[in-house]
């Protein structure tokens, strides 16, 4: 990973702490019926320094930082896998396509084995999978570039 991920970021944009937000602005204004609005301020004041407490320490925590390190690498591989496959088809690359699609239907079968606990694999041996399945991909990429490079010098000496 080249570079690293917001943690606070992430915690900020969360759902679930989007929905605890969510949840103090309906408080607040069913706190102005009785109270007007000095119902809505208190709430305010506590779900405000609620949030500046777990932004305080959740992003910190190890498995917080796991879990958003972990979504980080799968954006960046499917940024990558989206680069090279569109690369691959313009460099007319249909047998790797063939052979990284059926690939890459192993793989998500292993991940689908792994979701419903029928393996001793666990997440990460499935992301190193994948990874190394978009390496593939780049590896075709470079093969074909070769190949149409090699064909391109061939006819200009011809």
């Amino acid at each position: 990973m080249r570079d690293k991920p917001s943690y606070l970021g992430a915690f900020l944009r969360h759902p679930t702490n989007r929905i605890a937000m969510l949840a103090a602005s309906c408080v607040g204004i069913f706190a102005t019926i009785p109270l007007g609005w000095s119902g809505l301020a208190l709430v305010g004041v506590v779900a405000l320094g609620s949030e500046v407490l777990a932004a305080l320490g959740i992003p910190g925590l190890p498995a917080f930082r796991a879990h958003v390190d972990r979504q980080h690498a799968q954006q960046q591989r499917s940024q990558r896998r989206e680069r090279l496959l569109g690369e691959l088809a313009n460099l007319g690359g249909g047998d790797a396509l063939a052979a990284y699609q059926h690939m890459d239907r192993r793989v998500q079968a292993i991940h689908q084995s792994v979701q419903d606990g029928q393996t001793t694999l666990t997440h990460q041996d499935v992301d190193k999978l994948e990874d190394l399945s978009v390496d593939y991909l780049g590896l075709c990429v470079v093969n074909c570039r070769c190949a149409s490079a090699k064909n391109t010098s061939v006819r200009t000496r011809a």
